[in-house]
């Protein structure tokens, strides 16, 4: 998966999902990762699409943000934390992404 197949929006997305998965001192990016970011406002407080979408269906998206915050931190970290180059996708986010790039 090449990331010059990744939109500046996705490049940005995983990035600071990245930096969430530092930050909690995660091995790996995981789809709970991104689903948070996605969630999570832009600086210039537009909606992001996927938080838009669950408003279209009508889903409580406080408590899908919640679920996504429950899930990251719950996931295994480790000590010393790893740095950003040594990250990778987990299984389900390398998924996910192929999914994604099918379907455009």
């Amino acid at each position: 998966m090449s990331s010059n197949n990744f939109t500046e929006a996705t490049t940005k997305a995983l990035q600071e999902s990245l930096a969430l998965a530092v930050e909690n001192s995660h091995s790996q990016l995981s789809p709970f990762h991104l689903a948070s970011v996605l969630l999570t406002a832009t600086p210039d407080n537009t909606a992001p699409l996927f938080l838009s979408i669950l408003n279209k269906a009508v889903a409580d998206t406080e408590i899908v943000r919640r679920g996504c915050a429950r899930a990251v931190v719950k996931l295994p970290s480790v000590n010393p934390p790893p740095d950003a180059d040594s990250i990778s996708f987990s299984p389900a986010l390398g998924k996910v992404i192929r999914r994604a790039s099918e379907i455009m």
